[in-house]
């Protein structure tokens, strides 16, 4: 069978084949494309072999391309971790929301100065307890907080401190969270607000 020169076909066309094949070697030859459209649909391939996703992430592409391939679900941890430590907080961003991402990089992302790198780690179901525990101490956003709180593997410690947030909706968060104990329950049973409490109520015997 004759090959076909992926050249011959226009840039939207070649876009879209990257965004739908599941052929390595389709992937391989327009990872060599020369617009970042195409690179950037090869990227968001979950198909793309990690040769060429590294191949992707270490080479001066733009920063859309460096996003796509942070946005993967199908990058190396390693790669990753290397693009935690991007210049781009975009990239930082998805690169926390990833749950490939390795703790070391998710605990160094958990003090980013940018809050929506921070809010996105407290989102990650991967997120270990340390970087729940110290992203339920974020004074400055009370949404990572709730992040927290809906974040369904934070210790049940960490979950009975955030029930007496400031904040209702931190507490309206622990409330709603399938993790939370008896434990976390009973002390929202005394929350000044009387919705909360009547909602405590509904879920204690909706449990029974």
């Amino acid at each position: 069978m004759t090959k076909v020169d992926l050249k011959e076909f226009s840039t939207e066309t070649r876009k879209r084949i990257a965004l739908e094949t599941t052929s390595t070697e389709v992937l391989e030859k327009l990872a060599e494309d020369e617009f970042s459209s195409v690179l950037c649909a090869v990227a968001g391939n979950e198909s793309a072999p990690s040769e060429v996703l590294v191949k992707l992430a270490k080479e001066q592409y733009d920063t859309s391309v460096i996003y796509a391939v942070a946005k993967n679900a199908n990058t190396p941890a390693k790669i990753l971790e290397e693009l935690a430590r991007n210049n781009s907080r975009r990239v930082r961003k998805v690169v926390a929301e990833n749950i490939n991402t390795p703790s070391e990089a998710l605990v160094k992302l958990a003090s980013d100065k940018y809050m929506y790198v921070r809010l996105a780690v407290a989102k990650n179901i991967n997120a270990p307890n340390e970087v729940l525990t110290k992203l339920a101490d974020d004074k400055k956003c009370w949404n990572i907080r709730q992040a927290v709180a809906k974040n369904v593997n934070t210790p049940s410690e960490v979950l009975i401190k955030l029930a007496a947030d400031e904040e209702i909706k931190v507490r309206y968060a622990v409330l709603e969270n399938i993790s939370s104990s008896k434990e976390v329950l009973t002390k929202l049973k005394e929350d000044e607000s009387f919705y909360i409490r009547i909602k405590v109520e509904e879920r204690i015997q909706h449990n029974e």
